[in-house]
């Protein structure tokens, strides 16, 4: 039972991480766009 529950903690923890990095991925894309924009 422990061990189930240790195992979807770090599926979750990898998922949050995924997200993270996704998000940041679109954010800087966003912030590049738009200097391109300017320049």
């Amino acid at each position: 039972m422990k061990l189930l529950k240790e195992e979807e903690s770090q599926q979750r923890r990898a998922v949050g991480a995924h997200a993270v990095k996704a998000h940041y991925r679109a954010y800087f894309k966003k912030i590049h766009s738009e200097n391109k924009e300017k320049w």
